[in-house]
């Protein structure tokens, strides 16, 4: 678990059946290609993904805070689960995660697209609704 107090980078490949969590107003970037299956959790803070398969192959739970990703960043994980929070571009990125995502009626979601020619070619359904 990630707290503001011990933020950072990790050094070492992240593997096996582990859980990354980001709590506090901590900031986290991960620059290594990872294969860790236990999923990531963001609660108020910031996640910076900034290698391919930087966050291994669970799902991705936004709860309160920031994933700013990379292209190829997200590909290996299995879904992105948006509570509350903001997607962002990182500079020069457009991959479409539209396919990812899993909204709720009360999630609250920015999409930071950084300047970034964005295209989502999925429509995003929220709790009955859908967004195109």
């Amino acid at each position: 678990i990630l707290t503001s107090a011990n933020a950072g980078v990790p050094a070492n490949k992240l593997t096996g059946g582990m859980k990354l969590e980001v709590k506090g107003l901590a900031s986290l970037t991960v620059g290594l290609s990872n294969d860790y299956s236990g999923g990531t959790i963001i609660t108020n803070g910031t996640l910076k993904a900034s290698a391919v398969n930087a966050l291994g192959t669970g799902d991705v739970t936004l709860t309160k805070g920031v994933l700013e990703f990379m292209d190829g960043s997200l590909d290996s994980v299995s879904g992105i689960s948006i509570r509350e929070g903001t997607l962002k571009w990182s500079a020069g990125a457009s991959q479409d995660i539209s396919g990812k995502l899993s909204l709720t009626s009360s999630s609250k979601v920015t999409f930071d697209t950084n300047g970034n020619d964005v295209s989502l070619g999925a429509a995003l359904a929220t709790g009955g609704v859908s967004y195109t």
